[in-house]
C-alpha cells in the first residue's frame, strides 16, 4: 500500500529506486502528499498558504465547535468563504472567497488570526477566534509547525533563509511570509494554490456523477438546470463517495466545477471525503494523472477515468505543456539550490502555466 502511494506521488521510479523528489520527501517528517504540497508551493510561488495547509493537514483543522454552538459556528465559517465575504477584523479579502475549498478556508482562518494578533495583540486575536470559532491552541501549533517546515525547506535549498530571521519573537512576522519573496509571488492566487494541492494530493480526486452534472450542479459545465435542491452525487472512480459533514462544502448544492481534490477518505455509514477543494479542468490537466486525447469525440481522459471535453488542439497543447512542466520540475527538484538562477525558459513555463490557471477563473464574456 505504502509503495503504491509513494509511486503515485513520483517518489520512486519503475525500478523501485528513490527519485530526487523521493529523497526530499523522505527527509520531511510528514505524509508524502503533504510534503509534495510544500515543495510545489515553493516552486510555484505560493509557499505561504501551502505551509498553512500542510500544518493543518499534519495536525488538525483550527475550526471547532460544541454541539450547542454548531449552527452559529457553521454560519461563521460560511461567512469566511462566501463569495461576498471579507475578513472584517483585518479589512482584507479572504483568499477562500467563493472558492469552495476547505484548504483555503484554513488559510483564511489562520491569516485572519495572524493579522488580528499583529495589529491588536492577544486580546484582538482571542476575540477573532471567539467570533470565528477557532482554537487558539491549534493556531499556535500551526504557527510553530509552519516555522519548522519553512526551516526544513531552507535546509534542503528550496527557499533561502534571510539573515537574522531566526527570531523567537512571537509577535514578529515570519520571514517565510514575506510577500516580496519569489516563493510568495502567487500566494494570493487561489487558482495557483489549488493547482499545487492537485499536484500534491493526487490521486485523491473525486468527480461529480454525469447525472448530477446534467442536473446543473456544476455551473461552469452546465448551468442550464441551476441544480436541484438535492446535493449532487460524487464518485472516486470506483465507488460513490460523499462530502464529510465537517466540510464547508457539505451543505452546497451548486459547485463551479465537477471535480474535487481531497486529503483523505473515511468510512462510517458511507465513504466520506474530508478536507476537500473544488478544482478546475486546467488544474487537473496540468497536475493530474496521464492524459489521453480522443480526437474524434473531443474527449480528454485524465488518469483513465476523469472525462473532460476539450478541442483536440487544446488537449495536445496541454500535453506538450505537461512535458515541459515535468522536465522543469525534475530539474528544480534535483537541484533546488539553483532556483535563484532560473533560466528564461523556466520562468516562461511557470509564467505561462500561472496565466492559464488565473485566466481560467475569469468570467467568460
Amino acid at each position: 500500500m505504502q509503495s503504491r502511494i509513494v509511486g503515485q506521488v513520483g517518489a520512486i521510479n519503475e525500478k523501485k529506486e528513490l527519485t530526487s523528489l523521493g529523497h526530499h520527501l523522505a527527509a520531511m517528517p510528514v505524509d508524502v502528499h503533504i510534503g509534495k504540497v510544500m515543495l510545489y508551493g515553493a516552486i510555484f510561488g505560493c509557499l505561504m498558504p501551502a505551509l498553512t495547509i500542510a500544518a493543518c493537514l499534519s495536525y488538525r483543522s483550527p475550526f471547532y465547535s460544541f454541539q450547542r454552538e454548531k449552527h452559529a459556528a457553521e454560519l461563521a465559517w460560511q461567512a469566511l468563504v462566501a463569495p461576498s465575504s471579507a475578513t472584517k477584523e483585518s479589512g482584507e479579502q479572504s483568499i477562500a472567497r467563493g472558492e469552495q475549498s476547505d484548504h483555503l478556508a484554513m488559510v483564511a482562518a489562520y491569516e485572519g488570526w495572524r493579522s488580528s494578533l499583529e495589529k491588536g495583540g492577544s486580546k484582538a486575536a482571542r476575540e477573532y477566534c471567539r467570533k470565528t470559532f477557532l482554537s487558539i491552541q491549534t493556531l499556535e501549533m500551526i504557527r510553530d509547525m509552519r516555522r519548522q517546515f519553512a526551516t526544513l525547506l531552507a535546509d534542503i535549498g528550496f527557499v533561502k533563509l534571510p539573515k537574522g530571521s531566526a527570531t523567537k519573537d512571537k509577535w514578529a512576522p515570519d520571514w517565510v511570509d514575506d510577500p516580496k519573496q519569489l516563493w510568495n509571488v502567487h500566494a494570493l492566487q487561489p487558482s495557483i494554490v489549488k493547482a499545487v494541492l492537485c499536484a500534491g494530493l493526487y490521486p485523491n480526486i473525486a468527480a461529480m456523477t454525469e447525472e448530477s452534472i446534467l442536473l446543473g450542479h456544476a455551473s461552469a459545465i452546465n448551468a442550464a438546470g441551476g441544480g436541484s435542491g438535492a446535493r449532487p452525487k460524487w464518485t472516486d472512480g470506483e465507488r460513490p463517495v460523499a462530502i464529510h459533514p465537517s466540510s464547508i462544502n457539505h451543505p452546497l448544492t451548486n459547485f463551479k466545477f465537477p471535480f474535487m481534490v481531497y486529503h483523505e477518505k473515511v468510512q462510517t455509514s458511507r465513504v466520506f471525503i474530508r478536507d476537500c477543494s473544488v478544482v478546475s479542468p486546467y488544474q487537473l490537466l496540468l497536475f493530474g494523472g496521464p492524459i489521453t486525447v480522443q480526437h474524434q469525440t473531443g474527449q480528454v481522459t485524465v488518469d483513465g477515468w476523469l472525462s473532460l471535453k476539450a478541442p483536440a488542439q487544446i488537449a495536445v497543447l496541454f500535453k506538450e505543456l505537461r512535458r515541459a512542466l515535468d522536465a522543469l520540475l525534475a530539474q528544480k527538484i534535483s537541484r533546488p539550490k539553483q532556483a535563484d538562477t532560473d533560466s528564461s525558459v523556466d520562468r516562461e513555463v511557470i509564467g505561462t502555466i500561472a496565466k492559464l490557471l488565473i485566466d481560467e477563473q475569469k468570467p467568460q464574456m
